[in-house]
């Protein structure tokens, strides 16, 4: 074809999709940035080595700032300790404590503490961290995350633009050469903090060879499945007659942190931690030794080992420094043939991070977005990224937590949204493999394409979520100790409804006309929370939860003067009981 033959304005156009499509240098994306002559410094080393610490002291002594950390318990920890002053700045009289007192804002994608509108210092995830406001420090925490092809984009976009005097990046070695090239191409100033680790650690000449016996107080256990969890808190329970704590993902960071403080207690009456990679950041565990039952955990579709940074990043949770853990942290397994793996790992260097993820975000695709149908198609709009879009060397395209069936059904409801509300939609936390959490989320969405508000309590009454929590609810309250409904089937049922009331309060940050009712979501989670930690508790071996009911009806022939039929009416009810337990555990 000959180009005369292309009118002016689609050769400008086509021209103006391969300029957007060019992604070689996504600073250029952040001007303000761009104006300033920005300091960096990198603080780098093994998990406990004090390292973040050092940054949150300067954040401390700061006019003004922000933290950004990866998970909400992480800003929840920072938030509660700058506030109770127990962060020392560097200038300040180690025999003044209270005056380390600052005051600080919390900011995430869940909720907003606002401790006063005038507070110089906020503590936020890192995808809340607001990057046009003028800070004199920023910290960002686990930098290494800044090569997570899911979430990294944030961490990118985090380094690129936050308008900052000071800007001090926590985390892992490997992030060091990828830390310099980015920061070469801001033209801006980097100076590197290297740390040692503050407590030994060691791995083990022998596992425990699968006796469960062996286990201690102090010990953590890792696994990563729920089910199996659960599995291994009866089996250590039995075994050892030690009570267990639990920790993993889906459980809500509240619950998380209670379970954490029941094991860090000594006092508490639980002694051992069953958990997954969920200890991995953000909860300060009194860990004496880390016991790996598995070594590989599934990516939903089959089972990976875990990487030399995962098991780092574990295991060195093991002996934490001023935690009142043993002096020398401990790493092992269960099983003999994982030894020489675990040596390995803790005596090898992680690879080095090799590329940051581009951040989806609409101000890197402001170009893109200008030159396409204003409805254009999401899933179109990542695979034409994918298959046209010029990376920097340095750079890599997220892959989304949200599978082509996910960006299909947005566009499918969405067909009337722009571009810039359906990635809105395609950031929102649901598990977008989860049935029950992508069919709510799509109500939402309903209303959402729709023009109208969003109802919450319509879009949850086509489920059983909210029926279940209230009869959950009012068994908790009736009945403060057993319960036929603390079942892992309930908790199953209350941790989805978490994930979906934390996706609307979520949406309602960013879209507070349309989801409006925060307040109504707000409360029903708290009151999730509240159940989930009841069916919790209740939580014990089928066998045992079965002896101690029988028992009870044979304590209640011995204190009572009924006569045989009573005793065998009252037994007759507990047997009852004990089968719909057990068939609830089918």
């Amino acid at each position: 074809m000959d180009p005369e033959n292309i009118s002016h304005s689609s050769l400008s156009s086509v021209k103006q999709t391969i300029a957007a499509l060019d992604l070689q240098y996504p600073s250029e994306a952040f001007p303000n940035a761009r104006k300033m002559k920005r300091k960096f410094f990198l603080h780098v080393g093994p998990t406990n080595s004090g390292k973040t610490y050092n940054a949150l002291r300067a954040l401390a002594g700061a006019r003004n700032g922000a933290y950004a950390g990866p998970l909400r318990l992480l800003a929840h920890e920072v938030w509660a300790r700058l506030n109770q002053g127990s962060i020392r700045p560097f200038d300040a009289d180690p025999s003044t404590a209270n005056d380390y007192v600052r005051q600080c804002n919390l900011v995430t994608g869940e909720e907003i503490r606002m401790v006063s509108p005038d507070a110089p210092l906020i503590s936020c995830t890192v995808e809340m961290l607001n990057l046009f406001q003028h800070h004199h420090v920023v910290v960002i925490d686990e930098i290494q995350m800044i090569a997570d092809p899911s979430r990294g984009g944030a961490w990118t976009a985090a380094v690129l633009g936050v308008c900052a005097d000071e800007i001090h990046l926590c985390g892992e070695e490997a992030a060091v050469p990828l830390i310099q090239a980015l920061v070469r191409e801001t033209n801006d100033e980097l100076v590197i903090n290297r740390y040692t680790r503050l407590t030994p650690l060691a791995v083990a000449s022998q596992s425990l060879r699968n006796d469960w016996k062996s286990i201690k107080k102090g010990d953590c256990v890792v696994t990563f499945s729920r089910k199996q969890i659960f599995h291994l808190k009866a089996v250590v329970e039995k075994e050892t007659g030690l009570r267990c704590a639990v920790v993993y993902g889906r459980l809500p960071s509240e619950t998380r942190s209670e379970q954490a403080a029941l094991f860090n207690h000594g006092d508490s009456g639980y002694d051992v931690l069953i958990a997954s990679d969920a200890i991995g950041m953000g909860l300060n565990l009194k860990i004496n030794r880390i016991v790996f039952v598995d070594m590989r955990k599934s990516n939903g579709k089959s089972l990976q080992y875990l990487s030399l940074s995962q098991l780092k990043q574990i295991g060195g949770r093991a002996g934490r420094f001023g935690a009142g853990a043993g002096d020398v942290g401990i790493v092992t397994c269960m099983h003999q043939q994982n030894i020489p793996t675990l040596r390995e790992a803790f005596d090898m260097e992680p690879p080095v991070l090799a590329q940051a993820t581009i951040p989806l975000q609409i101000a890197i695709f402001a170009g893109l977005a200008e030159v396409l149908p204003s409805h254009f198609g999401l899933l179109d709009f990542i695979n034409m990224i994918g298959v046209a879009g010029r990376l920097g060397d340095h750079y890599s395209l997220p892959v989304h937590d949200a599978p082509s069936v996910g960006m299909s059904i947005i566009d499918s409801i969405g067909k009337t949204l722009l571009l810039s509300e359906k990635l809105q939609f395609m950031n929102c936390p649901v598990s977008w493999r989860n049935e029950a959490e992508v069919g709510i989320v799509s109500d939402y969405l309903s209303y959402y394409a729709s023009g109208k508000e969003v109802d919450l309590e319509a879009c949850l009454e086509q489920t059983l979520l909210l029926d279940t929590l209230h009869k959950i609810d009012a068994d908790r309250i009736e009945n403060s100790g057993e319960s036929d409904l603390q079942t892992s089937e309930m908790l199953s049922v209350l941790e989805t409804l978490h994930k979906v009331l934390l996706s609307y309060i979520w949406l309602s940050y960013r879209i507070p006309a349309s989801f409006h009712q925060y307040e109504e979501a707000a409360k029903l989670k708290e009151t999730t929370e509240r159940c989930i930690e009841f069916v919790l508790e209740g939580i014990e071996d089928i066998d045992k939860k079965s002896a101690r009911l029988l028992k009870k009806a044979s304590q209640l022939r011995a204190e009572t003067s009924a006569d045989k039929i009573q005793y065998d009416i009252a037994r007759k009810k507990v047997q009852k009981k004990v089968e719909r337990l057990a068939a609830s555990q089918v």
